[in-house]
């Protein structure tokens, strides 16, 4: 054979690849792979909402605002009073439930919320560079 009848012939030997006899289990091992994944991911996104919320629960609880100069307007103190006690029978509801959880105690240590803020961002940055470095490895 010469150079130029040698290309085409290996060219047409392996322009498709056999098919192979394992075939349909390699198909279905991959897709319970890709099924346990988005299962995972399901149950992590799950359990970081969840703490999430108990977190944002407990610092509403905590939330301490003071509107500064109502005092002039008239009715202000009733309306003041009223919403106090509404704000404290929902905010022991919400600690009962807390507690009723075993969440109530919950603390982060020594670590205050600006502290807390850079490092949920830091995080969130690391996975979103984790999932550009992943997608462009995909394609």
């Amino acid at each position: 054979m010469s150079v130029d009848e040698f290309d085409p012939f290996i060219e047409r030997a392996f322009d498709r690849a056999p098919p192979m006899p394992d075939t349909a289990l390699f198909v279905a091992d991959l897709d319970a792979r890709l099924q346990s994944g988005a299962r995972f991911r399901a149950v992590g996104l799950g359990i970081a909402g969840a703490i999430g919320g108990v977190v944002a629960l407990r610092e509403m609880l905590t939330l301490d605002m003071d509107l500064g100069g109502a005092e002039s307007l008239p009715g202000v103190d009733a309306a003041q009073a009223a919403g106090q006690s509404v704000n404290l029978d929902v905010a022991s509801a919400l600690q009962a439930a807390l507690e009723r959880w075993g969440v109530a105690d919950l603390a982060v240590g020594g670590l205050g919320s600006m502290q807390m803020f850079w490092i949920a961002a830091a995080a969130v940055a690391a996975l979103a560079l984790a999932g550009v470095v992943r997608l462009s490895q995909d394609v």
